[in-house]
Formats: C-alpha cells, structure tokens, sequence
C-alpha cells in the first residue's frame, strides 16, 4: 500500500529553501512534515543544484561560534560526547570543522581525517585545521602528549580505529612491544586486541 502524500504549500516551501532555510525549519515554518518538504526539494531538484548553497552554509555556521583570544571558532552550538561540534547540513547530520572547512572552499577529503593544529576539538577554524591520515592524526596527539605514555598508561583509551591500526601494524610484522610504545599502550593491551580476546567485533 502506498504512503498518502502530505500536502505542503510548495511554492512558500521554494521560496523559503531558497533563502537558505534547511528543510527542518521549511517543515517547522510550514506547520508540515519534514520528510514530505525534503522528498518535494529532493524531487523538484532544489535540494541538488540551489544556487549559493555553500554561502547558505557559511553564514549559518558564522552564528554558531565565537572567536578566543587564541584565533580559535569555538563552536558554541551542538556537540558530540567527544567535544566535537556538530551540524545538520542538507538533512544529514556533519562536523561542524569539516564543514566549515568546505563552506570555505578548502574541503577535507572523504578518506582522510581532519586534525586539529590548536589542539581544541570545538574549533572550526580553517586555519587550524589540516587534513591527515588516522596515523598522522595519532602522531600528532603523541608529539602534543595526548596519548598517555609511561605511568599514565592506564589512562590510554582504545578506539576503534586504534584497533584496527594495533592490527594493520601487527601483520606487518611490527612487535607488540613497538606497538605499544608508539602509541601509548600497555604491551598487555596490544596483545590482547592482535589475539582478539578484545574488540572482537572490530574487523
């Protein structure tokens, strides 16, 4: 059985996305379905080829932060439970650095990570933010004391990239001792995640 169209006022709802007004806020302005206003923007082609959407984007984040005495954006909306600023751009939910950095003009690669040079996970300061592989990114945290070493071991925190990273290095032939000393870890824990007696689930 189909699914009964909700009927929205189109024309209002163009006007409005036009202006640079995400689909949420069309829905909300319109008293009307968010799904049915993206599913008419998506249909009608507005929401693929608006003109002045990076500018749209720019000038709502500009409300979003505020600027230290360090040269830092520091995020001053949503973030995630990591510090991360976050942003629902064109229906999807994006960090908000990433985004920054491609409403500028200067986006960071699908595959690459986006690293912090002032070490502040909240800024979305372009200048500060350079694009790096998992391994750049952990090299910086290491040469910035952000990944415990010594007797602060335990503190060391296992992500799921780190997983992955621990066994890449592994079947490479690099020891478990190396291993760990590279990335702040205790040997026992290197072990643990080559053996999968940990973070089985992790391919």
């Amino acid at each position: 059985m189909a699914m009964r169209r909700i009927p929205i006022n189109e024309a209002a709802a163009a006007a409005l996305y036009a202006e640079g007004r995400s689909f949420e806020t069309v829905a909300a302005i319109l008293a009307t379905s968010p799904r049915a206003v993206r599913r008419f923007l998506t249909e009608s082609g507005l929401m693929r080829s608006r003109p002045g959407a990076r500018t749209s984007a720019l000038e709502r984040m500009k409300t979003r932060y505020r600027i230290d005495e360090a040269g830092c954006w520091i995020w001053t909306a949503l973030t995630n439970n990591a510090g991360y600023g976050v942003i629902s751009l064109r229906g999807r939910s994006v960090m908000a650095h990433r985004a920054m950095c491609e409403a500028v003009g200067r986006p960071i690669p699908a595959d690459m990570e986006a690293c912090h040079r002032c070490d502040r996970p909240n800024c979305v300061n372009p200048d500060h933010i350079f694009s790096g592989t998992r391994l750049d990114n952990m090299r910086d945290a290491a040469a910035k004391n952000r990944i415990a070493h010594g007797e602060r071991h335990h503190s060391a925190k296992l992500t799921e990239d780190i997983v992955r990273e621990i066994r890449r290095r592994s079947a490479s032939g690099q020891r478990h001792c190396e291993i760990a000393r590279d990335l702040g870890l205790k040997g026992h824990s290197v072990s643990e995640v080559v053996l999968r007696r940990k973070w089985r689930r992790v391919i």
